[in-house]
């Protein structure tokens, strides 16, 4: 007994066309501008090309400090409680104006800035790779150099707030 059987074939290319169509539409009904309340830093959305060039400018800019004076300093937005700002109107935090100016010129802030700086060349990795990786992932690169997990993760929110992404 042979049942006719016929088989379905499923056009997966047109299917994966349908979603990645989906999935655009729906990032450009999302991406609407928010008006945001004076004061407060814009967060850039960037693609891989764009953070690649600012981190390079970055790092570009500290070395030109050590050339100059041989005392680096790093400017990033504040992430205190004092610079934090509640938009109620799009639910959202904000982070202030204020900068901060770290200097390295104490033994525990050259191990700061050396963490920085391996978190800036992961992430150099990472992006020319065109690769994600957690903060895990990260922190278990280099478990020595970072210790603990929150070392790494302070060095890659100052990071994320050193490229405004």
């Amino acid at each position: 007994m042979s049942k006719n059987k016929t088989k379905k074939n499923w056009d997966l290319n047109a299917a994966k066309r349908l979603f990645e169509e989906s999935l655009k539409q729906k990032s450009k009904e999302e991406k609407q501008e928010i008006e945001l309340p004076e004061n407060t830093v814009q967060v850039d959305d960037l693609n891989r090309k764009e953070v690649l060039n600012r981190l390079y400018k970055l790092v570009d800019s500290l070395i030109e400090k050590i050339r100059l004076d041989g005392r680096p300093t790093i400017e990033l937005p504040s992430r205190t409680s004092s610079n934090i700002i509640w938009d109620e109107e799009n639910d959202l935090l904000l982070l202030g104006e204020q900068i901060l100016k770290k200097q390295f010129h104490s033994l525990s802030s050259v191990g700061d800035m050396t963490r920085l700086m391996r978190v800036l060349e992961i992430v150099n990795e990472l992006l020319r790779k065109d690769l994600h990786a957690t903060k895990r992932e990260v922190f278990y690169n280099d478990v020595k150099l970072f210790q603990e997990q929150k070392n790494s993760d302070k060095s890659i929110e100052d990071v994320a707030t050193m490229l405004y992404t």
